[in-house]
């Protein structure tokens, strides 16, 4: 009686967990238009994810037998999660990617002027020997300020429609 309890609560509670990550997934995409190969990447890496997580929930709680009350148990503990516990896994997610976001931000800014302040004596000092080191100094700050939209175009796509 308590093995099958353990393999019901078990199953149950891989349910749970497959649609905490389901939200994550689904906030970051929110977030984000990825591109079509991104987002076939982030499908394949959530499959693997949930063979990965069930697979190892059936061989520790009943080894590895697959019968009809496994996936009643673990469609209860999605369709529990989704009714009760979602809503507020996804406002903490946006929390998250926002706060992620601003931090990202500020150390980029703050390591850009600390570069900017560790060059500028040599920039003064060599600027009269060298004038290439000034436009070397120009195009590394239009890269450093273009980098981010560049990585944002190789990773997302904007303004298209699927």
């Amino acid at each position: 009686m308590i093995t099958q309890f353990f393999v019901f609560l078990s199953l149950f509670v891989s349910g749970m967990t497959l649609g905490i990550v389901f939200d994550f997934f689904r906030v970051m995409r929110g977030r984000k238009r990825f591109t079509k190969i991104f987002q076939s990447i982030l499908d394949i890496l959530f499959g693997v994810f949930s063979f990965v997580l069930i697979s190892t929930v059936l061989l520790v709680s009943n080894w590895g037998e697959v019968r009809g009350y496994v996936f009643i148990f673990i469609l209860i503990g999605i369709t529990i999660h989704y009714k009760w516990v979602s809503n507020s896994i996804i406002e903490g997610y946006c929390i998250f990617f926002i706060l992620s976001e601003r931090i990202v931000s500020t150390v980029t800014e703050t390591l850009f002027k600390v570069f900017y302040i560790a060059i500028f004596p040599f920039k003064i000092v060599l600027m009269p020997f060298f004038s290439g080191i000034n436009k070397l100094i120009g195009l590394l700050k239009k890269l450093w300020k273009n980098s981010n939209k560049w990585l944002k175009k190789l990773i997302f796509r904007f303004n298209k429609k699927d």
